[in-house]
């Protein structure tokens, strides 16, 4: 969805969309979204100014960083932004939300905070089973 200052009425403008991810959109940093990204915002004019202001949820599956286990991510997160542009200029809704997700993801996914890992002899998952290996 692309926003133009021109289009947005003195009110503001209501924004509810989905916006749909392709398997490649986030593949470098190890997830699949696997349900569209639902977005409630309202857009409005400031002077030369866009504010978009709202929430957006997203479903991705991802892969543990420390038990290589595949799970459920969700991301629901509040945002807020503002740009100077021309009355003629458009904001793209879909680069900027990629661009917030990418920016608000932790630099290691973890299926849980307290995730014990894998074993480093034998790889066995430690949040199933333990094993005989002593840990150092």
């Amino acid at each position: 969805m692309k926003i133009r200052i021109s289009d947005i009425p003195p009110k503001g403008l209501k924004i509810e969309e989905r916006l749909e991810f392709s398997e490649v959109d986030f593949q470098e940093v190890g997830l699949q979204a696997t349900q569209e990204v639902e977005i409630a915002a309202v857009a409005e004019k400031l002077d030369n100014d866009i504010s978009i202001k709202g929430e957006y949820r997203v479903k991705f599956r991802a892969i543990c960083y420390r038990c290589c286990e595949e799970f459920d991510y969700n991301l629901d997160k509040p945002f807020k932004f503002e740009y100077k542009v021309d009355s003629n200029k458009e904001q793209d809704l879909k680069l900027i939300i990629t661009e917030d997700i990418l920016l608000s993801l932790p630099s290691k996914i973890l299926c849980k905070d307290d995730c014990k890992g894998l074993c480093a002899i034998c790889a066995q998952n430690l949040n199933i089973d333990h094993c005989k290996h002593k840990k150092e």
